[in-house]
């Protein structure tokens, strides 16, 4: 059982609360196929913290094989936050289906890491990663009630499209699309 004070010095009761301490971001990796186990452990807890606002639970989620998981590091485009071994942020690039654009799905960071910087450096990983697959634009969707996100996504420039469709993990609520049209490093569409 983790204690819920910290005893001892300031510092060391720092140590319990990653980035809000720490002055610069922590490291931006993208996940290579040996990573299905960080992908496992950083995927489950955030469904376990933030479980309004995935389509899926950790509980349908840890039933998964070794497999799924080294299937999934693989077919999307997973990136972490780490400071030191802890992953305290996480978020994805789904390819894009024929005709389509590509997704940023799973985005979560660390409660103690919001606000810290560590969302922009996910997101925009997912984005270069999207210009690099020379996508034209990037989607995502924002589950109805999550404010903080959908403000977060609109101050990147992404806009609601007005299309919606319901969580499958809880089907009374609607997640809202949105996207953002990309720009080259020259600033054109």
């Amino acid at each position: 059982m983790v204690p819920c004070r910290p005893r001892g010095t300031l510092g060391e009761a720092l140590s319990w609360f990653p980035c809000r301490h720490n002055r610069r971001v922590p490291d931006i990796r993208r996940l290579g196929p040996g990573d299905w186990p960080v992908l496992r452990a950083a995927r489950l807890r955030a469904l376990e913290d933030a479980p309004y606002a995935f389509a899926s639970t950790a509980a349908e989620e840890a039933q998964n094989p070794d497999a799924w998981w080294q299937a999934g590091v693989e077919r999307l485009a997973w990136f972490v936050s780490e400071e030191g071994d802890v992953v305290v942020g996480l978020a994805a690039g789904l390819p894009p289906e024929e005709d389509g654009c590509p997704e940023v799905v799973s985005m979560w960071v660390d409660a103690g890491c919001r606000g810290t910087g560590v969302a922009e450096q996910l997101l925009s990983a997912v984005i270069d990663w999207a210009r690099g697959i020379g996508a034209q634009e990037v989607s995502l969707g924002v589950a109805d009630g999550n404010r903080r996100a959908l403000r977060f996504y609109e101050r990147a420039g992404f806009r609601l499209t007005g299309s919606s469709e319901p969580l499958r993990s809880r089907p009374t609520v609607c997640t809202y699309e949105m996207r953002l049209p990309l720009r080259d490093r020259s600033g054109r569409s």
